[in-house]
């Protein structure tokens, strides 16, 4: 028993209180006549506070006053975190605006417009000053040409540009790794495939199979089917809210999905619960879904489909590696030979408690 909660410490040690990490910035940039660029940011006003410290008499609450206070600085803040270049030439800022609010969700955010004149070329993006000061930021790119269509990619610390006419594959490749980054430090998802994990290693087995030290193959068929039927789920529900069809706010979905994890943490200490895993993956993934299209915020509308796909696989594939990391050692500490007959259900309690808390920070009270 002790064994078993060692590993549980070790594995939820990582999630800590908060269930995401990481931040995000957006930028929009739209083309003009004669080679004059509109470049447009939305930021996150904590990560501001962070970086400029805004909080001018330290009381712990950021006013809008104490915003507008110190606007120069935001907008400099701002329209230094990326270099635009056509060709071999920068580009140079004409004019600015003074910082307002904008709304991604529900989330608010600071917004600067700044307006670029441009030498002929491909217009490029460097973001690496963003990245070298907060090596942890995505940037969610859009790119208007005055067509129909936009062109929107992911920068991050380890491809921080971008330029005009950057091929799908290219931009493809972005979406994966997003999606690997964003299952990976979506500590809620992870706590619940962590559930879904605990339920399988405690389903019963013959005496035989008791003592085996591994996994046999009917369990990573199981764990398989539920990876699988939580992709196809939360797969279906992203691309909802990304084509618009369907669209929830943020903040009960962000409350469902924790009482998802509870849910699954659970239902492992009713009897006989284990055969509906992949149903229960496939049922809590409709609302992880939404999770997901919030991960993608003001994008979601304008990725192609190509990039949705990309992002669902990098999810995917995230999901399958972790599976086939934590099941082994999920296996080995709490088999009822190693660990006692009730390890399972301590460690399920476990992850309801860390899941209960993070529902307790995201419920309106």
């Amino acid at each position: 028993m002790r064994r078993a909660l060692h590993l549980l410490l070790l594995l939820l040690a990582p999630l800590g209180l908060q269930a995401h990490t990481g931040g995000s910035a957006f930028l929009n940039i739209a083309r003009g006549p004669a080679r004059v660029f509109t470049a447009t940011w939305d930021v996150d006003l904590r990560d501001l506070q962070v970086i400029l410290d805004l909080d001018a008499d330290h009381d712990g609450a950021l006013t809008w006053r104490e915003v507008q206070q110190s606007r120069e600085r935001i907008a400099a803040r701002l329209q230094g975190m990326a270099r635009l270049a056509a060709g071999d030439a920068p580009c140079v800022s004409s004019q600015a605006t003074l910082p307002g609010m904008a709304e991604h969700g529900e989330i608010d955010l600071v917004r600067a417009t700044t307006t670029y004149a441009c030498a002929a070329g491909q217009l490029q993006v460097d973001s690496t000053a963003a990245m070298s000061a907060d090596p942890s930021l995505r940037i969610l790119l859009t790119f208007e040409d005055g067509s129909d269509r936009a062109q929107a990619v992911a920068l991050n610390a380890q491809s921080p540009r971008w330029q005009q006419g950057m091929g799908r594959g290219a931009i493809a490749a972005r979406f994966l790794y997003e999606g690997v980054r964003h299952l990976l430090t979506g500590y809620d998802h992870l706590a619940f495939l962590v559930a879904l994990l605990i339920g399988l290693v405690m389903r019963p087995r013959s005496q035989q199979t008791v003592s085996v030290a591994q996994p046999s193959q009917p369990l990573w068929r199981s764990v398989l089917r539920i990876v699988t039927a939580f992709t196809l789920a939360h797969s279906l529900t992203l691309a909802l809210a990304a084509t618009g069809i369907v669209r929830l706010p943020s903040a009960p979905v962000e409350a469902a999905i924790a009482a998802s994890i509870i849910a699954a943490a659970l239902f492992n200490l009713v009897p006989g619960m284990h055969r509906f895993g992949w149903q229960l993956a496939f049922g809590f993934g409709l609302v992880h879904g939404f999770g997901f299209a919030g991960a993608l915020s003001a994008m979601a509308s304008r990725i192609d489909l190509v990039a949705l796909a990309s992002f669902n696989l990098g999810i995917e594939l995230a999901q399958l590696a972790c599976a086939a990391l934590l099941l082994p050692l999920l296996y080995q500490a709490l088999r009822p030979a190693v660990a006692g007959r009730h390890a399972g259900a301590v460690a399920s309690v476990g992850v309801a408690l860390l899941a209960g808390w993070w529902l307790l920070q995201r419920l309106p009270i």
